[in-house]
């Protein structure tokens, strides 16, 4: 499956809800996944600590665009450019400042719908009426809008959804990120927007995710959520959980939680 990750605003958290997503499935549904980006920011390498990684010239991206020009690469042979973040989760590096844009897009839309995986996700930085973003959205099989609670997200999204280019032949969810309850409750807000809140997730607010991206190791915790009841981070483990509902939901699977 292929899932197309954007949010209407800057910043709203699109690099972390991908992650989340694509460690729990990893983690909890024992599922491949491989997650792409779009930022020139390279966000989400920076928050895995994998930027050196990203760097290595042997299995760099220019690598990929000479051997896709040349119809030289197979999906197989694509699998060996991934970096392997944790078990059954792999990044696969999609930017940088020696390919043009029009490269960037082909790698991203090659990765995207030709590499081996359960789950597949795009984190995509530009806006939804952005040529790339139309081309990645028309590939996937699903789209997540991460918002934050407050009345900008709110009505950036309202935007979008009244325009022309919002996705209308697949299925769509909303993920509020930095959610807190005594701002605002799930139905009201997936009201405001004209949402079902079936298809409407969380991911709490909680300081070990700041902390955790300010210090390179966001990729630490899911699996501390997933093997601790820490009372710090419950909130966490049950959005974590919700949000696998909602995957194996899309994909007809039966969703595992063993913990």
């Amino acid at each position: 499956m292929r899932l197309a990750v954007l949010s209407p605003l800057n910043r709203s958290g699109c690099s972390v809800v991908t992650t989340m997503l694509a460690q729990g499935a990893a983690l909890t549904q024992d599922w491949k996944t491989v997650v792409t980006y779009t930022s020139k920011a390279r966000t989400l390498p920076v928050y895995l600590n994998l930027l050196e990684y990203t760097e290595d010239r042997t299995r760099s991206i220019s690598q990929v665009v000479k051997l896709l020009q040349a119809k030289a690469i197979s999906s197989e042979e694509l699998d060996e450019f991934a970096i392997k973040v944790s078990p059954n989760f792999y990044l696969m590096d999609t930017v940088s400042e020696t390919i043009t844009n029009e490269e960037a897009l082909m790698v991203q839309k090659h990765v995207y719908t030709n590499i081996t995986a359960d789950l597949v996700l795009c984190d995509i930085s530009e806006p939804i009426e952005d040529q790339s973003a139309q081309e990645l959205m028309e590939v996937s099989d699903a789209v997540c809008f991460i918002v934050n609670p407050d009345n900008v997200s709110i009505e950036a999204l309202q935007a979008w959804k009244e325009s022309e280019y919002w996705p209308k032949d697949k299925p769509v969810f909303i993920t509020i990120n930095r959610y807190d309850e005594s701002i605002i409750g799930v139905r009201p807000y997936a009201k405001r927007i004209g949402f079902a809140p079936k298809n409407t997730c969380t991911l709490h607010y909680n300081p070990f995710i700041t902390k955790s991206c300010n210090e390179y190791f966001l990729s630490e915790i899911v699996p501390y959520c997933y093997d601790n009841k820490d009372p710090r981070v419950i909130n966490i483990r049950n959005d974590i959980k919700q949000l696998m509902s909602w995957l194996c939901a899309l994909t007809g699977r039966k969703q595992k939680w063993e913990k």
